[in-house]
Formats: structure tokens, C-alpha cells, sequence
């Protein structure tokens, strides 16, 4: 777990690594328009509509958001850092 600290505050927020990539993997486009990541979302869901669509009929389908999920955990990180909180890992 990523734990962030807002620089003019003591207030922190911790980022849980497996619920992430978990929502990442199950939820795929959704998870990122919940956390506000609107470019992620629609990568993912560009992603998921043609390679993944493509593949679902060779059933592999899930190749594409579990590729995704690993990408994920850097992503949620990289948001608090570009809102300027500071990581205390």
C-alpha cells in the first residue's frame, strides 16, 4: 500500500495495491471513470471494444484488462502525485 500525505496538511490517504488492481481487472473502464481517470477510461474502453472484443472469440478475451490492471497500481499513484500530495512510502 501507497500511502500519500497532502503537503499543507497532515491529512493522508492510503491507495490498497490489490483493490485496485482487482477494480481494475473486474470493473475495466468503470473503475476508472469512478476514480476520475477519464483518459484511462476511454483507453481502456477503446481497448476493450476492438482487441478485446477480437479476442473474446478465441476466448481470451481477459487478456486485455488483466494487462491493463497490472498498469493500473502506477496509474492510481501517479494521480495523487500530479495533485501535488507527497508520498511517505
Amino acid at each position: 500500500m501507497a500511502v500519500f500525505r497532502k503537503p499543507d496538511s497532515n491529512i493522508t490517504k492510503e491507495t490498497n495495491n490489490v483493490g485496485v488492481f482487482i477494480g481494475a481487472f473486474l470493473l475495466g473502464p468503470l473503475f476508472f471513470g469512478i476514480i476520475g481517470e477519464w483518459g484511462h477510461f476511454f483507453l481502456n474502453l477503446i481497448l476493450n471494444l476492438t482487441i478485446g472484443l477480437a479476442l473474446w472469440f478465441i476466448f481470451m478475451g481477459w487478456i486485455v484488462p488483466l494487462i491493463y490492471a497490472f498498469f493500473s497500481i502506477p496509474i492510481v499513484n501517479g494521480k495523487w502525485k500530479r495533485k501535488g500530495w507527497i508520498r511517505e512510502d
